[in-house]
């Protein structure tokens, strides 16, 4: 009778080896589950530099002798300086080459900044252009602010360490996104949102550089 009844019971030392071999087998097949690690974001580079030799398209005074049109490599903006404009960089030298650059802008206390900002080379930056060339550039909408009017971007002027406003008139396009407006010299420019509640300061620019003097050849030269 008792043999009997211990062939129906489980030791104790089975079901101890049994629960020990379970939580074993548990713990090793954590170890093998593959951890999910989440990558860490990278900004996406910048769109490089588009450099335009002007040298065959200028006469020795910086006069285009045809209409020249310069477009960041993104796409974004678009610099149309006619034929018959005389250009001239920032110490009143004709231009042989423009390079126009997108980088990531500054924010600015006076509104809300959107996109890339475009620059032109060091030597040509305040430079003139005469007759007016136009510039163009295409925006993203800006970000939900209730200090902004989504309806109004603005084509914004680097100057002295912030952006500013521009006293020439501009055309916006809503539909296309995009903002026109004549290009009077070389500069930085950005799109953004002025704050509605105050009044963005205006660029009182540089004075228009004056043309350098052309060399005299001595007699007998």
């Amino acid at each position: 009778m008792l043999k009997g009844r211990e062939s129906k019971i489980m030791p104790a030392r089975v079901v101890w080896l049994l629960a020990g071999g379970l939580s074993s087998f548990l713990l090793l097949t954590g170890c093998l589950v593959p951890v999910t690690t989440t990558p860490t974001p990278t900004s996406a580079p910048l769109p490089p530099p588009v450099t335009v030799d002007l040298s065959s398209k200028t006469d020795s005074q910086g006069v285009l002798l045809e209409t020249v049109r310069i477009t960041s490599s993104d796409g974004r903006m678009t610099s149309t300086l006619p034929r018959g404009s005389r250009l001239l960089d920032g110490k009143g030298r004709p231009v042989k080459s423009l390079t126009l650059t997108p980088y990531l802008p500054p924010e600015s206390e006076y509104g809300v900044v959107v996109g890339l900002a475009y620059k032109w080379d060091e030597v040509a930056t305040w430079g003139n252009v005469d007759p007016t060339g136009n510039v163009t550039i295409s925006y993203d909408p800006p970000p939900a602010n209730p200090r902004i009017d989504p309806n109004n971007p603005n084509l914004g002027v680097w100057w002295q360490g912030e952006w500013l406003a521009r006293r020439v008139p501009y055309t916006v396009d809503l539909a296309a996104r995009t903002l026109s407006g004549p290009q009077l010299r070389f500069h930085d420019y950005v799109v953004l949102f002025w704050y509605t509640d105050i009044t963005p300061p205006v660029i009182s620019p540089p004075p228009t550089p004056t043309p350098a003097p052309t060399p005299t050849r001595g007699p007998g030269s």
